[in-house]
């Protein structure tokens, strides 16, 4: 799919891109009431020289809509927000510019609630029947909120354990209406809705797992993002390195430091990786190209078993 965006100056960036993310860092506590700290955002223009002179955004606090390039029925809002940050570069044959928004409204108190609105967004998705390789077991994963997605399918889904079980988790779902994100996002300040996850094998077990429901939780904070990416922001690796977006936001300087992640994930976009050796190479280019498969979100949660031991995940 490919995206459009218009702001308080009206349409913003080319007439269409492909890479958008949005990003929330929260915490639970032991009462199991979510806080959320902030909201980012991020749109990646990646096009040829033929079409470098584009309206930028403003660093004007506003709203801004984004919605399917080819049909305005598929967008959502992102309100109260303003462009922090702006990386472009330009090669000989290509450009690319690197917007960075956070969400605050103009005085406290924060509202996370009304930095996100779904409008109509609802991306086609069909859950897959099986695995494509013949002779392989499908295992399918799914996720479910209170009041929110229900039997959400997940792609993947991973745990860390340590000698007290499920330390942290980490599932990867389709964007769709009703999301984990907008979900969470309008729980600050209140009560964090269970988590549900179930695990099933073709013709075998059925296993479930859950969380949030089973007070006490830790003394020390359960700690988590939200995360949506498409296009270039796919790039961002499932391993290890999904912790760190944990601590993003905590730093002195949380701006630069999540710019400078956001930076290096566009620049390593697959398959054309330009670095100092391809600086000069106008026969190839790392434009981004559209991607037919939905926009995807990621929950990532840690400090699960900081006071109690959790059941096994996986």
């Amino acid at each position: 799919m490919s995206y459009k965006i218009t702001g308080p100056n009206n349409q913003v960036g080319p007439p269409s891109f492909e890479s958008f993310w949005l990003y929330y860092p929260f915490t639970v506590s032991g009462q199991g009431v979510m806080t959320v700290q902030t909201m980012f955002w991020s749109v990646y223009f990646s096009e040829s020289s033929k079409s470098v002179n584009i309206n930028r955004p403003t660093r004007a606090l506003g709203k801004y809509e984004l919605a399917d390039s080819t049909t305005a029925a598929t967008n959502f809002q992102i309100h109260h927000t303003a462009l922090v940050d702006s990386r472009a570069f330009e090669f000989a044959s290509e450009y690319g510019q690197l917007h960075l928004f956070q969400c605050r409204t103009a005085a406290p108190p924060q509202v996370p609630a009304n930095w996100l609105t779904a409008g109509s967004w609802n991306p086609n998705f069909t859950t897959p029947p099986g695995c494509d390789r013949p002779d392989t077991p499908f295992i399918k994963h799914e996720l479910s909120l209170v009041n929110g997605p229900q039997a959400r399918y997940a792609y993947h889904v991973m745990s860390r354990e340590t000698g007290n079980g499920v330390r942290s988790i980490s599932v990867l779902m389709p964007f769709l209406v009703n999301s984990v994100f907008s979900r969470l996002l309008i729980s600050h300040g209140g009560v964090t809705p269970t988590l549900k996850l179930t695990r099933s094998v073709d013709g075998g077990e059925r296993t479930e797992w859950e969380y949030f429901n089973n007070p006490p939780l830790p003394t020390t904070a359960v700690r988590g993002f939200c995360m949506v990416a498409q296009g270039a922001f796919k790039n961002i690796e499932l391993n290890a390195t999904l912790d760190h977006w944990v601590d993003a936001n905590s730093g002195a300087d949380p701006i630069e430091t999540i710019g400078d992640h956001l930076s290096r994930i566009v620049y390593a976009h697959p398959p054309f990786k330009r670095t100092l050796a391809t600086a000069y190479d106008t026969r190839n280019d790392s434009i981004i190209q559209t991607d037919s498969q939905p926009a995807l979100e990621v929950l990532f949660l840690k400090n699960l078993n900081a006071s109690a031991q959790v059941p096994r995940l996986l």
